[in-house]
């Protein structure tokens, strides 16, 4: 029986859960690794030539390397690009798995990043398109939708990290876009909506009680 559930604001409060949000850890500790490693490894290409080591190009991408579109997702050139989608990452990542769950995270987070990359090359097949912001555009719509039906409770009880929840998915769409569209990061965050919706407002009884209709203490 499918039951229809209310969330509350209890996964704004993180440092309450008990329980760590292993595959945000885990997409973190992946995509600093892969930075650290590019340079190492790809000493002639880098940085120069990203879709040397990974990146997301149309014209490969569509002759076959589809796994590009996975790839492109953890590679990063710049330090501030880097810093900036992974603090958004945390702050956005780690309250949406603790509202939905690891693997409907990851799979929101994935599936956003390969839609973002599927823009990218609709609009131009031989730009080269990398990062995580896309993912993290995704999951910043993922938290817009989990809080959007207690927005008038998440407010009175935190102010600033409602305005942080509102300022983030901002400049991850329309801010940083120093390698991504805005149309990029607008269908993420569109897709991220779309595809926490329902496991947020449709769900088993259990997994119900567990995430909807109960108060803040």
């Amino acid at each position: 029986m499918i039951a229809l559930g209310i969330p509350n604001e209890r996964f704004l409060r993180k440092s309450e859960s008990k329980k760590k949000p292993l595959a945000t850890l885990c997409l973190l500790a992946i995509n600093v690794a892969v930075f650290c490693a590019l340079p190492l490894l790809f000493k002639n290409e880098y940085p120069s030539h990203p879709e040397m080591f990974g990146a997301d190009l149309g014209s490969l991408t569509l002759s076959g390397q589809w796994w590009r579109l996975l790839s492109s997702q953890f590679v990063h050139i710049e330090l501030f690009h880097l810093a900036g989608n992974m603090a958004a990452l945390w702050f956005l990542g780690s309250r949406l798995e603790q509202a939905i769950g690891s693997l409907k995270f990851i799979f929101v987070y994935v599936l956003c990043g390969v839609v973002g990359d599927l823009v990218v090359i609709a609009n131009d097949p031989h730009a080269a398109s990398f990062g995580a912001s896309a993912g993290v555009a995704g999951a910043a719509g993922g938290v817009l939708c989990v809080c959007g039906a207690q927005a008038g409770a998440v407010w009175r009880r935190s102010r600033l990290k409602f305005a942080l929840l509102i300022a983030l998915p901002l400049y991850v769409v329309w801010i940083d876009s120093s390698y991504r569209s805005y149309e990029l990061h607008t269908f993420a965050m569109a897709m991220g909506i779309i595809i926490t919706a329902p496991f947020v407002y449709l769900r088993g009884g259990k997994r119900s009680e567990s995430l909807g209709g109960s108060s803040l203490s």
